[in-house]
């Protein structure tokens, strides 16, 4: 469906959904961290996440989680293990 044939009605429900899964998406820079190892200056990838949106989520301070790696995915849960 092109923009052109969309109603303002459909229009206002196409913005609507766009900013539901917006809204659930965050993008992030992945930064280059130096470390000094006895060979040398090596550089590695760095992810940051912060923010209160994780709290929101239930990522509070002091939680352990589980990162599963995937081909190009991330998979962040908390560890429900007590």
């Amino acid at each position: 469906m092109s923009y052109k044939k969309l109603t303002f009605l459909n229009f206002n429900l196409y913005l609507s959904y766009n900013y539901t899964t917006v809204a659930n998406l965050r993008k992030l820079k992945i930064y280059t961290k130096y470390q000094i190892r006895t060979y040398g200056l090596i550089t590695i990838p760095e992810i940051r996440l912060k923010g209160k949106w994780l709290e929101k989520l239930g990522f509070k301070e002091g939680k352990i989680i589980n990162i599963e790696q995937k081909k190009n995915k991330l998979i962040i849960t908390l560890d429900n293990k007590k």
